[in-house]
């Protein structure tokens, strides 16, 4: 064993720059793909983790002033409810950056003001001390006087822990509206709070809110203008729609705004699921490439280190010894490797999580993520080893066939370019490109090329994905905005207003909505009522046709996912006073962002008649909420705005949903893409060049010992790697172009977008004419080198 060993070391030592080269070549492959995934994971998982931490509340209810803190613990006796917090809201008029107190308070304008009675407000529920961007402490309950602000109220008074502000607290008519006076207090700012709503929002809207203590609630306990709770159910998806029923049965007399809080987490994952999604991708690809580029490397490596295969073979070394000699440099590269790309994820975790999620993670230092990362680096190891193996057993299995005749095969493209009259260094580079070697260490034509043949299909699919991508997201009638505008009624629209609107000689076509969430087969699914008032504006079925009877709706491609129907299939909605209406499915739609507060996501959501939305919300009977108008020629949204008065009405231009934002964020994952290989088809190329030279000194000694010149030597290098890459470019290019039409298919129908593909023209030709451009220059050194070539020695030694 100990000649073995050192057989084994020998060839190690003459062939460390290939270990390391490798090992390079595993670490950042694998280190990108390991830091993808634990990136991903990351990403997606941020939100829910501050979630569960800070618990947060389920379900937000906002109620009229005829419900007051004695008739709260009717809410907690619901069988649905687990926890329950009730809030109360006051007017507040401050004064800015220290200055003195309003003399009144404009209703309007007011500052948000909150205190929970019971004081679970911030502490049971959302525990802002566990939401990132929390500053200072938490207000002392027994103390009325210290308040903790969001950063937005922070701004708007110039205030920060520790200053101290100067308000009036208003008592408000609340059958007029009108303020009938006000109650001076100085207030001690003693902390940032951050609202998990705001935390999540995927549309950049905060609000101004100022929290108050259990003592607060007590002293100014005439003074309430409006109620609120905070509610955590025992099942937060199936105990909704009994949560809601039951609360219009405890209080037929009062109107509750119920809102799904965990729809937020839920619209915010859809958001930052593009970013998920994206690094996944990224993976993948990186991961089959990386595999078919490393794998032929470390092929190539066994071949070189089994040239003396005959020779042990007949002193008589056995099979296993003689692999376990051809496959030592393989397997000490790729655990150096494995181990180095740990690193490298290890390094870059700081960069995640991505997008919207970088705000809610609290910490974005140096992060291991054992699950991925042990299995990940367990996964180079035994595939790529294996790979190794399953070479050098090859080359022993066939060592009593290996021949000098082999070296007699002839290539096709050699004798024609030969008959055509070209050069002895063209001639003979090219053979060396595409006739395999009498020594059988330079591999054949496929594992000569496979990998650079992964590397540029991988790239031009990348770059035919990502042209595609940035299309689609700066092209609004691709992800459903196919009208002009959308106008939003800051109180709604009355029928003078929505008269007014479709009257208007500046519109071509108008659309009036309204939305509301409805429980579809016990999912509850963002809905918006639309109605036809002038034109034929709105959005479009991609597939089947949009809603006309009372009884159909359309859905988005996730939604229809989700509920596991299709169009044609009908469905049962659920009104919120527990009714069920049978619903028939008849068309497919984009959605995109019909609200500037709201970012749901293009391929989410329903849509239904407006009465029917009635119907199945009866507390939004008679309520419109916004029109989409198309403009005539000539009529822009600034003058729109100017015309409807921006005080009452919000004019807003195409709006990309929330996850066609996050597709934007990351439309330059394919670029990023796109360098990773280039530097992996880099790679490759030398390593083939390199060991290309090592495994043909004698072929290049004998060319220079019958006449050959150095220039001509390096001259036959350079043209082994253009017609490698010529080759590689040839196969490759058309197959990434068919490779990443195919995926953009794909994602469009996952989107439920009908969107044909596109071809990026400069890229591609940009592409090839850089490709033999690098491949020249970086074929220079190991041209030099084969130049260096010594006959007589070689010669000797052979």
């Amino acid at each position: 064993m100990s000649a073995i060993r050192r057989c084994a070391l020998a060839k190690l030592r003459r062939g460390l720059w290939g270990v390391v080269a490798v090992a390079l070549l595993i670490g950042l492959a694998g280190g990108a793909v390991l830091a993808a995934l634990a990136g991903a994971r990351r990403t997606e998982t941020a939100a829910p983790r501050v979630w569960d931490r800070a618990a947060i509340a389920d379900v937000d209810l906002a109620v009229n002033t005829g419900f007051s803190s004695p008739d709260a613990p009717r809410i907690a006796k619901l069988p649905q409810v687990r926890d329950f917090s009730f809030l109360q809201g006051f007017l507040i008029g401050a004064g800015e950056h220290g200055g003195p107190a309003p003399a009144t308070v404009d209703p309007a304008k007011s500052l948000v003001f909150l205190a929970s009675p019971d004081g679970h407000f911030g502490t049971t529920f959302n525990r802002f001390r566990d939401i990132p961007g929390f500053r200072g402490r938490m207000p002392a309950p027994d103390r009325v006087d210290e308040v903790a602000v969001s950063p937005t109220a922070a701004r708007a008074l110039g205030a920060r822990p520790g200053s101290r502000v100067h308000a009036v607290v208003a008592t408000l008519d609340t059958s007029t509206f009108e303020v009938t006076g006000t109650k001076p207090i100085d207030l001690t700012v003693v902390g940032i709070i951050v609202q998990p709503n705001e935390l999540l929002t995927t549309a950049n809207q905060e609000s101004p809110i100022i929290l108050g203590t259990p003592a607060f609630a007590k002293r100014f306990a005439d003074q309430v203008v409006f109620g609120a709770a905070e509610v955590q159910l025992r099942d937060p998806e199936r105990d909704l729609p009994a949560f809601e029923a039951g609360l219009h049965r405890e209080f037929p007399e009062v109107t509750f705004n119920v809102r799904p809080a965990r729809r937020d987490l839920a619209v915010f994952s859809r958001a930052v699921r593009p970013h998920a999604d994206a690094l996944r991708i990224f993976a993948v690809v990186a991961a089959l490439t990386g595999l078919l580029i490393v794998a032929q490397a470390l092929v190539r490596v066994v071949r070189a280190d089994s040239v003396d295969q005959r020779s042990l073979w007949g002193v008589g070394v056995t099979r296993g010894q003689r692999g376990a000699i051809a496959v030592t440099r393989a397997w000490i590269s790729v655990v150096a490797g494995a181990c180095l790309a740990v690193a490298v994820a290890f390094t870059a975790s700081p960069l995640f999580p991505l997008g919207l999620a970088r705000k809610v993670e609290a910490e974005r230092s140096l992060a291991f993520d054992g699950p991925v990362l042990l299995l990940g680096v367990a996964a180079i190891v035994v595939v790529l080893a294996g790979a190794a193996a399953a070479a050098a057993w090859s080359v022993v299995a066939r060592v009593r066939r290996v021949d000098e005749s082999t070296a007699g095969q002839r290539s096709r493209a050699v004798e024609r370019l030969a008959r055509a009259g070209a050069s002895p260094s063209a001639v003979v580079g090219v053979r060396f490109a595409y006739q395999r070697s009498g020594n059988g260490s330079s591999g054949s034509l496929a594992t000569a090329l496979f990998g650079l043949v992964a590397a540029i299909t991988a790239m031009g699919a990348a770059l035919t994905f990502g042209h595609n991508l940035d299309h689609f997201v700066g092209t609004p009638g691709a992800y459903g905005w196919t009208w002009s505008a959308l106008v939003e009624g800051i109180n709604g629209f009355d029928q003078a207003h929505l008269g007014a609107l479709s009257n208007d000689t500046a519109f071509t076509g108008v659309t009036a909505g309204t939305r509301g969430a409805v429980s579809f087969s016990g999912q509850l699914v963002d809905t918006y009522g639309l109605k036809r008032v002038r034109g034929d504006t709105g959005p479009v079925a991609t597939k089947g046709q949009l809603p006309g009877a009372p009884d159909e709706v359309a859905l988005g491609a996730q939604t229809l996912r989700d509920l596991h129907r299709s169009v044609g299939d009908t469905v049962v909605a659920t009104t919120t006073d527990g009714q069920q209406l049978r619903m028939r499915i008849v068309g497919r739609t984009l959605l995109p962002a019909l609200s500037q507060a709201t970012a749901l996501g293009a391929e989410y959501g329903a849509v239904v008649p407006m009465e029917t939305l009635y119907k199945l919300n009866p507390d939004s009977d008679g309520v419109v909420e916004f029109a989409l108008v198309d403009l005539r020629r000539g009529t822009n949204l600034a003058d729109l705005r100017r015309r409807m008065g921006a005080e009452r009405v919000g004019v807003s231009g195409p709006s990309k949903p929330g996850d066609i934002r996050s597709y934007e964020r990351v439309s330059s994952t394919p670029l990023l893409l796109v360098a990773l290989l280039a530097i992996l088809g880099v790679g490759v190329l030398v390593h083939l060049l390199i060991t290309s030279v090592r495994g043909r000194r004698r072929d290049l000694a004998i060319l220079m010992a019958v006449g050959f010149a150095r220039r001509q030597v390096r001259a036959t290098i350079w043209w082994q790697a253009t017609a490698l890459v010529v080759l590689a470019l040839v196969v490759g290019i058309p197959l990434g172009i068919g490779a990443g039409q195919w995926a953009w298919r794909a994602f469009a129908s996952y989107l439920g977008a009908n969107v044909e593909p596109g071809i990026p023209v400069l890229p591609f030709v940009i592409i090839p004419l850089a490709t033999v451009a690098i491949a020249i220059a970086i074929s220079t050194f190991p041209a030099r080198a084969a130049a260096r070539t010594r006959p007589a020695i070689a010669l000797a030694v052979e």
